[in-house]
């Protein structure tokens, strides 16, 4: 008797248990399926439409608690996350480009003339001279506390290159010749500057004089700016940026595009090939970043490779880096020819936070990442937008 009340007991046993496993496991496929609902549409970026602007702005920057934007008029405006204009004033006839001071938050407006604005937005003092107009990257600032700011001739393309105290006093002025072809500086905060020809030239200027002196070893030919050429924490990366097939092999495959890397005396510290071209480069003060055809490439300031991310379904066009996300901006064309937009917003600790895709109105997008939150501004023709969850 006792031995047939302990078959029925495990009998029974068994048969909860299956029971039990059953119910487990429809609970948890259905919890994985509840989860993965909830965190696609938490991962899911939407736009809303900030402020909707005459004319399409000619340069834009995160600034303070929204984004500031410039235009053809010469008119510069602050725009706030709720959409209010904070800010909005006329001071030159067109402006080219912004940068901030991050030492005390100043605004250099490179316009006609540079124009220095407070954080208040007053204006403390304006550059210019005739026949010159500002040119990217604008304005460097120095460790001993000054600026330099870099012009370009209306007349023969040659540089200008001015040194000034924090009043706005000229200390030096230095005059680098266009030498006849595409070109473009970069000036270190230690002073110097790399003058980088699309012949592959490189120089190394101390003021006027010429420090140092490199040349690329696979040179290119082109009718447009195709030569780069940036300072990172003192050194140097220099190339072309487009990949040039050699019709006389057999495939493309066995192309590349070399990029070099400097030391601040035009020492090669490493050389690394691409087998696609570069969209973008971000410099920052550590690492440089290319944005290829074939994917995202992470180098530090000797050419060491820290990371990469491999194309996988879109094209990677440009990344972004603020102080609290960075954004991995993607292209791509569809069979019918329309151009989507895919953006990828990670933390500091490189975990996704949110994406968005679409087709938009204009062929050029421009994307701004917020310098101190972590938001994403976009800027649709004359529309600025804020992707939100």
């Amino acid at each position: 008797m006792k031995n047939k009340n302990r078959v029925n007991i495990k009998k029974i046993s068994k048969l909860q248990l299956l029971v039990a496993v059953s119910i487990i496991l429809v609970l948890v496929f259905a919890g994985l399926i509840i989860y993965r609902l909830f965190f696609i549409k938490q991962i899911v970026f939407n736009e809303k439409t900030l402020k909707t602007l005459q004319e399409p702005p000619t340069a834009a920057t995160s600034y303070q608690n929204g984004i500031l934007v410039g235009n053809t008029q010469g008119y510069v405006a602050l725009i706030d996350n709720e959409g209010n204009t904070k800010f909005s004033k006329k001071i030159d006839s067109k402006i080219f480009g912004f940068v901030v001071n991050p030492s005390d938050g100043s605004i250099y407006v490179a316009g006609v003339k540079f124009h220095v604005l407070g954080k208040d937005f007053k204006e403390i003092y304006s550059l210019g001279f005739d026949n010159y107009i500002p040119r990217d990257p604008f304005v460097t600032f120095l460790n001993n506390g000054n600026v330099k700011l870099l012009f370009q001739s209306l007349k023969d393309l040659s540089y200008m290159i001015i040194t000034i105290d924090k009043t706005g006093k000229v200390l030096t002025k230095d005059v680098v010749p266009d030498m006849g072809q595409n070109s473009q500086i970069s000036i270190d905060s230690s002073g110097n500057a790399v003058f980088v020809l699309e012949s592959g030239d490189i120089y190394l200027l101390d003021g006027s004089r010429i420090a140092a002196k490199a040349s690329i070893t696979e040179k290119q030919t082109s009718s447009i700016s195709n030569v780069f050429g940036y300072f990172v924490d003192g050194n140097i990366v220099a190339g072309y940026k487009t990949l040039l097939i050699d019709q006389t092999q057999n495939s493309g495959n066995n192309s590349s595009l070399p990029i070099y890397f400097y030391n601040s005396s035009l020492s090669m510290l490493a050389k690394t090939n691409f087998d696609s071209s570069i969209h973008n480069i971000f410099v920052s003060k550590n690492k440089v970043v290319f944005s290829t055809g074939s994917g995202f490439y992470f180098y530090d300031t000797r050419g060491k490779l820290l990371n990469s991310i491999q194309k996988v379904d879109f094209t990677p066009f440009e990344y972004l880096e603020g102080s609290q996300i960075h954004a991995y901006v993607y292209k791509n064309v569809n069979q019918q020819g329309t151009v989507f937009y895919l953006v990828v917003v990670k933390d500091s600790q490189d975990r996704e936070i949110g994406r968005f895709i679409k087709a938009f109105s204009i062929d050029n997008p421009i994307f701004v990442v917020s310098s101190n939150s972590q938001n994403v501004y976009i800027i649709e023709g004359v529309d600025i937008k804020l992707l939100t969850r």
